[in-house]
């Protein structure tokens, strides 16, 4: 396995700048199960599509988020997430990245 780290790259894709704005819903939509966050990042997503015409970010974020999911699934990486929805969250985004495409 090959973790790539994009931190150092000039500018950014637009797949994985989206996965990783995303991510921040979802993770808290694991934590506290408010679909408020569920809403709201539908929300930026449906404005991304409508303002870039980029209907194909769904499948191209997926990857990003699988980076995502790993670094999150580590409590060294990033401590103080419950082990509970640490899982969630990975199961959640191991099923988008075999399907192919974000879904909440």
């Amino acid at each position: 396995m090959f973790v790539v780290d994009y931190s150092r790259m000039p500018w950014g894709e637009p797949g994985f700048d989206v996965g990783f704005w995303v991510s921040q819903y979802l993770l808290n939509y694991h934590k506290y199960k408010n679909d408020y966050f569920r809403k709201l990042g539908q929300l930026f997503l449906d404005k991304y599509v409508e303002r870039t015409g980029d209907k194909e970010i769904v499948k191209t974020m997926v990857y990003s988020l699988g980076l995502i999911s790993v670094m999150y699934s580590s409590s060294t990486w990033v401590p103080g997430i419950d082990d509970g929805v640490r899982k969630s969250f990975y199961e959640h985004i191991t099923e988008m990245l075999k399907r192919k495409e974000f879904f909440w």
